[in-house]
């Protein structure tokens, strides 16, 4: 599931001298990332680029219990079961992950990019999930986001939030940078275009120009 559209391979294209390698994976967790995609990092390593922690807390099947299930208590668990996950799963493996970057790459300038809030805030305008749903779901990537944010700063790492960049620009928006529910629904809350080039692009190019 590799773009040429994705935020790394974008700034790989406005920056030639660099030799890039884009080894993204879709529903990789961190364990996927540190086993099966860190073989191109060297000593030589510059920058490294990486978004990973969802799929640790079983975000995507959270997100389709919601949409799929119509009750309200079963999007609400599944969220909270998320942010806890965030807070007690989730460190120790962002910690051996970065570990392995930082033993495969020592000098590389290692950017951690947070997720985006999924909604707007406001309680009406939106018929996607029901408002409890909506605030329970930025709450859950809001914990992981904290997480990521302490892991990568121990690490020495630097971590892009990029969920003020997306402000105004979540699921229900006039001009969302989020894809709603798709067929195939692997797409489904990921980036679109607007998300890849406004939202990630631009925060990597404002730290490594």
């Amino acid at each position: 599931m590799r773009n040429t559209n994705a935020f790394p391979a974008r700034w790989a294209n406005a920056h030639p001298g660099f030799d890039s390698v884009l080894n993204a994976c879709s529903g990789a967790g961190t364990e996927a990332v540190r086993r099966s995609q860190l073989e191109p990092l060297t000593g030589n390593t510059a920058l490294v680029s990486l978004t990973a922690g969802g799929n640790d807390i079983g975000f995507s099947r959270t997100m389709t219990v919601c949409v799929v299930d119509p009750r309200d208590s079963s999007c609400l668990t599944g969220a909270r079961k998320g942010a806890d996950q965030a807070r007690t799963v989730l460190p120790e493996r962002l910690r051996l992950l970065y570990a392995a970057i930082r033993d495969r790459a020592p000098k590389a300038d290692v950017l951690v990019f947070g997720y985006p809030r999924f909604f707007r805030t406001a309680k009406i305008g939106c018929r996607l999930l029901k408002p409890a749903e909506r605030e329970a779901i930025n709450d859950t990537i809001d914990a992981l986001n904290r997480v990521i944010e302490q892991q990568a700063t121990a690490a020495g790492f630097r971590f892009v939030a990029v969920s003020p960049a997306f402000a105004g620009h979540g699921l229900c928006a006039a001009k969302p940078w989020l894809n709603s529910v798709t067929f195939p629904a692997v797409n489904s809350f990921h980036p679109n275009n607007a998300g890849q080039r406004d939202g990630y692009l631009a925060a990597m190019t404002a730290l490594a120009p």
